[in-house]
């Protein structure tokens, strides 16, 4: 089978897709409350009447990931990673229609998970089916992965596979969520695709000696290669090449846009204090490239506060992946052939996923799950998370065409 132009999915595809999404986003697998057992065996259940070969792995109870594979000729292996808790629901009074309901309306499905990350999980899911129902021979194999765990930090579900699945072991490459989100710069549309994550130090201090305000700061970072590359596609190259000019132009650009990068964020180490009644936190977020630990002694320095005095502390560094990639280029490429007209661009977000042990085990990973104009970049941990049936198959051909392009 060859696939030279755009792939569509059959109307058939779409009412399974949708069915499935509104049965995972039914089990309310809110972080911590070890409920992705559930989610996982309906994915089991569905992936063995497809044909597919597939188990659950529950390194703790309750916090069941979903496995599936289709071998390649070669020892490469391609991992579809998403994950199956969702954030909290805060104020479900407040939601146009039930979060965990599922619902159907307004050519949309609605409920907590629908973009973070039951969507994703459904369109890998039918990826799967697609390669397995069209007999595609691979020269590399698939792997999928739903993960437990990721809303609370991994430990139990992507960190334990890397360190205990073998098949999850051989995947050298991986696409996750975290990217896809349209954003307007003056009359230009673009794509994120998430190619870095920032680190993040989190430390809290007991009633320090000196009264410390509360308050937001931002470090120089130096530009990673994404920066660079995100620059001199939205401005002149002269001009993309000096950050200092970059993020006031970007922010004069996005002026008039839906939705907006925020400048500190993109271009800068942020700093957060709070200071509360019974001490002072420190929250920081630093740059691909930047060794967490000497941006927390600056910072510490700076304040006057002893860091080996913090009676809570946590750490890891920023990671970012290549973008001289083949799977990269092959996102582009497959991109550029549905939305001719809107550039693909690398992001380094400030929060953080699974995504962060793939790259610390050296495999690059791109976040893209690509979302319809105007989904807002921020929508996943709000009220009335929904996903467009629009853009459910709209994503399900880009992220199948991109499968099949970089696996045969």
């Amino acid at each position: 089978m060859s696939i030279k132009a755009n792939f569509t999915v059959s109307r058939e595809i779409i009412d399974d897709a949708t069915r499935s999404l509104q049965q995972l986003i039914r089990i309310p697998t809110l972080a911590g409350e070890g409920r992705e057992i559930d989610a996982a065996n309906l994915l089991f259940d569905k992936a063995r009447k497809i044909g597919l070969n597939c188990r659950v792995e529950q390194p703790k109870k309750g916090l069941g990931s979903f496995i599936a594979k289709i071998a390649g000729e070669c020892d490469e292996n391609l991992l579809l990673l998403s994950h199956l808790d969702v954030a909290p629901v805060r104020s479900p009074q407040t939601w146009r229609y039930p979060p965990f309901r599922g619902e159907v309306a307004e050519n949309a499905i609605w409920g907590r998970g629908a973009i973070d990350c039951k969507g994703l999980v459904v369109a890998w899911l039918m990826v799967l089916q697609l390669l397995h129902h069209l007999a595609i021979p691979l020269r590399r194999g698939v792997v999928m992965v739903a993960a437990a765990d990721e809303e609370s930090g991994g430990k139990w579900g992507t960190q334990w596979l890397l360190e205990n699945a073998p098949d999850v072991q051989t995947c050298q490459w991986a696409l996750n969520e975290g990217g896809g989100y349209p954003l307007q710069f003056g009359k230009r549309r673009f794509l994120t695709c998430q190619t870095g994550e920032k680190g993040y130090a989190y430390l809290r201090w007991k009633s320090p000696h000196q009264r410390i305000r509360s308050q937001r700061f931002t470090l120089k970072a130096s530009p990673t290669a994404s920066h660079r590359r995100l620059a001199t596609t939205l401005l002149p190259e002269a001009l993309g090449r000096f950050p200092r000019l970059a993020s006031p132009l970007i922010r004069h650009l996005q002026r008039n846009a839906p939705y907006r990068l925020n400048s500190d964020e993109l271009w800068h180490d942020t700093v957060e204090i709070r200071s509360t009644q019974t001490g002072v936190e420190l929250h920081l977020r630093g740059m691909p490239g930047v060794e967490i630990r000497q941006v927390i002694r600056e910072v510490t320095d700076r304040l006057k506060l002893l860091e080996d005095a913090a009676v809570d502390f946590s750490a890891f560094s920023g990671t970012e992946s290549p973008l001289d990639t083949d799977l990269y280029c092959t996102i582009e490429q497959v991109f550029e052939r549905f939305q001719p007209g809107v550039k693909l661009i690398p992001h380094i977000t400030p929060g953080y996923s699974d995504s962060r042990f793939l790259r610390q085990h050296g495999i690059p990973v791109y976040g893209f799950f690509p979302l319809p104009f105007p989904t807002p970049i921020t929508s996943q941990h709000g009220p009335n998370e929904c996903l467009e049936l629009t853009g459910l198959r709209r994503a399900i051909e880009i992220l199948f065409s991109v499968v099949y392009q970089f696996c045969t």
